[in-house]
């Protein structure tokens, strides 16, 4: 099969976005191919015709989880059909997995590449539960979105949390959760920092990621439920910074994310029978 894929790169997340048509039951095996053949990919989406009238495309992720980093990718390659120059913004309406409806995203162009902002899905649940490590129970946050859960884990907790513990404990415990991909969120609340670590048991990939939209939405519903108040919070990641926004009264009303992004390279491949 010959895939033609574009390579972007949102604040570090290198996403590939599959422009050929691939049935879904075969995604997450192209998708896995794919990642081998690019060893710096932390993520695969599909670009799908929509079925909304509005929509100028879908994005199907390969997990089937709803990422703000790839969307604002894909909105800025379409973004490339109109005649933009510096500091004029467009929207760009798209259908996304994990979302429903349509969801727009304010593409602003820079000299080199493009400055996004997207609505995320609300958070099903916000909830406190116990997870194990090495014996030692931990009383864990876990904030569960449209197609991905996140636990946050505060790194005062361990502050020299090895990567092959991390690693370990995300598998152990997102077979308890059960979603469909699940992420562990080492948060330096007091630095703003965030390191997170993303695993898609359909596709079989434990990444550590570079930036995490979904995660650094996930971090602002957590302060916002934790403070009952708004957080806007600008989270240093290791490929950049992400600022995410909440807004809450009772509860979470608004949830958004501002991130960078820059289209590399686009490539042909074949991909054999996968």
């Amino acid at each position: 099969m010959i895939i033609s894929y574009s390579i972007f790169d949102p604040t570090g997340n290198i996403t590939l976005l599959v422009e050929t048509p691939v049935p879904r039951q075969k995604q997450p095996g192209i998708a896995g191919y794919l990642m081998s053949r690019e060893p710096e990919a932390e993520q695969v989406g599909f670009i799908e015709a929509p079925s909304s009238a509005g929509a100028l495309a879908r994005l199907q992720m390969a997990g089937g989880e709803f990422c703000g980093n790839a969307a604002i990718s894909l909105a800025g390659l379409l973004a490339g059909a109109y005649d933009l120059s510096y500091g004029r913004p467009v929207i760009i309406p798209l259908e996304v997995s994990g979302a429903l409806g349509i969801v727009e995203c304010r593409i602003e162009p820079l000299e080199d590449g493009y400055i996004g902002t997207i609505d995320m899905p609300l958070p099903r649940l916000i909830e406190m539960r116990t997870f194990y490590l090495d014996g030692l129970g931990y009383d864990l946050t876990v904030v569960h979105m449209p197609g991905i859960s996140h636990i946050i884990f505060p790194s005062a907790l361990i502050p020299a949390l090895s990567e092959p513990a991390a690693e370990r404990a995300l598998i152990d415990w997102s077979s308890i959760i059960k979603a469909e991909a699940c992420g562990l969120l080492l948060l330096d609340e007091e630095a703003s920092h965030l390191t997170p670590l993303v695993y898609v048991p359909s596709v079989g990939s434990l990444v550590w990621e570079h930036g995490c939209a979904s995660g650094s939405a996930a971090v602002a519903a957590y302060l916002a439920y934790k403070a009952a108040a708004d957080a806007d919070v600008k989270l240093r990641q290791p490929g950049g910074t992400i600022r995410a926004r909440a807004r809450a009264r009772d509860e979470i009303y608004s949830l958004s994310i501002c991130a960078r992004t820059a289209f590399k390279t686009k490539k042909l491949i074949d991909t054999g029978p996968v």
